[in-house]
């Protein structure tokens, strides 16, 4: 599986004009290799009322899960949902999956998204891997 993320790419960013396209931006786990914490700073520009995807590398068997996104503008941008897509290679136990998390944008500006890995009981390690993604809605 991540050989094959690696493959398709660490950072996607395909764009569409016009209404109902979007742009996703894509972050494999290869991104965060590296000692711990770490992390990725991302830029995506789409115009008003597309979709940003965000595909995040997640290993829901290991106790970590990304948290609530943090949106700096939500005048801006807002987050519209969240789901799980499991490991290609379902056989494979541990292996991961990506979480996708969807924004809408709203009006033309600027704002952030900010989102951290944590396992988020009480003790447990807080951060070890985040993501900024910069992101500005245009009008087009």
């Amino acid at each position: 599986m991540l050989g094959i993320a690696a493959a398709v790419g660490a950072f996607v960013l395909a764009g569409c004009g016009g209404g109902g396209g979007g742009v996703t931006v894509a972050v494999a786990c290869d991104d965060f290799a590296g000692p711990e914490p770490v992390h990725v700073d991302r830029a995506a520009a789409l115009g008003v009322g597309e979709v940003l995807t965000l595909r995040l590398c997640s290993g829901q068997g290991t106790g970590f899960s990304w948290q609530k996104p943090v949106v700096a503008d939500t005048a801006v941008l807002r987050a519209t949902g969240r789901s799980f897509e499991p490991p290609e290679d379902a056989g494979r136990v541990g292996a991961p999956g990506m979480e996708v998390l969807t924004f809408g944008g709203l009006t033309a500006g600027a704002t952030s998204v900010r989102i951290a890995y944590s396992r988020p009981w009480q003790g447990g390690e807080h951060a070890v891997w985040s993501v900024a993604v910069t992101v500005t809605v245009e009008d087009r």
